[in-house]
Parts: C-alpha cells; structure tokens; sequence
C-alpha cells in the first residue's frame, strides 16, 4: 500500500514472494488526492462527506487497475469457512424479550449520530424491535417510540446545529420526564448532557442528565472497557459483565461523587473515578460503547424496559 514509485513496488513485490513465499495480487499506489480525510475519532464520516458516493468509484476504479481482482475472488473462494467460537453459539437471537407485538425503538441517526455496530441494530429487530431513526439536527420532536437507543458521533462537530434545534431537544428533555427509556452511549451521553463546551462556547444540549461535557483536544479515554453492572436499571442485570471500547475526546466536569451511576469500570476510564453508566430515573448513559455479541442481553434489555419491565 502507499508505493511511492515503480522500484519501490518491485522491490517489495519482490522481498514478499522471496521470504515470505506467498503471492503479490496487487500493489496501491500513494493518492495525490486526498480522498478520504480524517479528524479526531478517525476519518471523516461518508454521510458528512460531499461526494461520498463519487469517492467510492474513483477509489473502486484504483483497486481495479492495481490490483488482480479475479485471482483475489479465486483465492477467497477457496477458503474454508471458519469455525464459529463455542461462546459465542446461541447469541442470535439475543437473550431477553421478545415480545408478540414489534416495540417502537429510536435510534438517534444523523450526520451527527452514526456510531452503530450493524449487528446492535440487528439484534433489535430480532429481540422485538421496530427501528425509528430520528434525526436530532433536523427533526422537530421526538415521534411516537417506546424507548430510545442514542449512539455515537460527533456532537461535538455539531454542537451548534443540535443546541439551535430547540424543539427537538425539549422534546426529547419532556419524553424522558414521562418515563422514556434511552440507552445512551458516548455521543448520546453528550447529547443528553446539559451543555458541550466546545472551541471556547457552551452550547446547550437536552439536560436530562446533570453533567456538562467539556470537548479537550487530547483523548480522554481510549481503549477496550471492561466492567460490571453492580446496581439496579432499566436495561441490565446486576452482576452482567460488559466488555465494550471507549474513544472519546471529551469528559465530564466536576464532581463525579455526585452522579449517579451503575457500571464499575475495572479497565478503562468512563465517566471517571472507576464509574460508567449515568442513571437518572429510566436514562443509563456511558462512554462505553457495547457490541450485541459482547453483552447479548442488551438488546432484550431496552425491548423489556420499552415493555415496562426491569431488567
């Protein structure tokens, strides 16, 4: 990847198929153009990127031209399928509810929100979940749902866009007052904070949790989390074990003694002092993002709390 000249990629070619013994099928060159521009998190989004879908055949049309593609296929298509990890046999379908009836889910999904694992959507719908996308930027309230997943993002980008849409976040802010049930995670975290201060302004966000969110220009926590669920909510049984990730440029200011909380975080950092999991009457909300595979009660949790159960 990256060959700056054609001797530069015989040379390689030719190091790999001597000592390493195994066949070159293709070599990319270093791009003149900057195609797919990153920031902090990692790159810049395809939703927030114009021309996202041109970038796509121009990059396709370089794999193509530098690369054996049939030979490639050939090759994967000798493959043997992989055996599946015994732990992971009877994960899908999730374990917890699944109810007759399709539960009405949120999902915050927007320029501003699209941190989702496919599969954490997926395991939703198959614990009884019907999947409504709401946009914070450019909805004007919250529409009729029964629990809300907010996931991450880059609130932070948009934290002017989301503080000027004030009927959505009233909205929201009320819903959650009535009892919604909103799983939150980094990005939703923020978003459900009182205000982001952000590049010398505060701007203000739903304030249903009582924290406020400071964007640094240093990482604040980045890294695999490893904790447990030690006191009662909505979503999660006492004593599950979570294994998830944080990258978060953020953190919460002041006094963590006061907040409320329901994870002990033994590896990573969370919301700080050894704690994740902000609880404030139905709403959990952490820096940890989940995977279904890693914590597949997750799933049945929001569908049950959406049912008015207790997980």
């Amino acid at each position: 990847n990256r060959c700056g000249t054609a001797r530069q990629e015989r040379v390689i070619r030719e190091a790999v198929a001597t000592d390493v013994g195994l066949p070159v099928l293709g070599a990319l060159p270093r791009l003149e153009s900057q195609y797919l521009p990153g920031r902090h998190l990692g790159l810049v989004p395809a939703a927030e990127h114009p021309g996202s879908d041109e970038i796509a055949d121009a990059l396709a049309s370089i794999v193509e031209q530098r690369t054996d593609v049939p030979k490639i296929l050939a090759l994967a298509g000798r493959a043997s399928r992989p055996q599946a990890d015994p732990a992971l046999e009877g994960l899908d379908p999730p374990a917890g509810a699944r109810p007759g009836r399709r539960v009405r889910i949120g999902v915050l999904r927007d320029r501003a929100f699209s941190f989702y694992y496919p599969e954490n959507l997926e395991a939703l719908e198959t614990a009884g979940g019907q999947l409504v996308f709401i946009s914070p930027l450019d909805d004007e309230s919250v529409p009729d749902i029964e629990a809300l997943y907010a996931g991450g993002g880059f609130p932070e980008v948009h934290a002017a866009g989301l503080s000027e849409n004030r009927s959505m976040r009233d909205s929201l802010r009320t819903r959650i007052a009535e009892g919604l049930p909103v799983w939150a995670e980094c990005g939703g975290l923020m978003y459900l904070s009182r205000f982001i201060d952000t590049n010398g302004a505060r701007y203000p966000m739903v304030g249903a949790v009582p924290c406020l969110i400071e964007q640094t220009p240093r990482p604040q926590g980045h890294g695999y989390v490893e904790a447990s669920v030690d006191r009662v909510n909505p979503f999660l049984a006492e004593g599950v074990s979570l294994k998830g990730h944080e990258f978060h440029y953020s953190h919460v200011i002041g006094n963590h003694d006061d907040l409320a909380t329901v994870m002990a975080v033994h590896r990573g950092i969370g919301v700080g002092n050894g704690r994740d999991g902000i609880r404030v009457g139905n709403v959990v909300a952490s820096y940890t993002h989940l995977h279904s595979l890693g914590v597949p009660s997750l799933a049945g949790g929001i569908v049950s709390a959406a049912l008015g159960g207790v997980a």
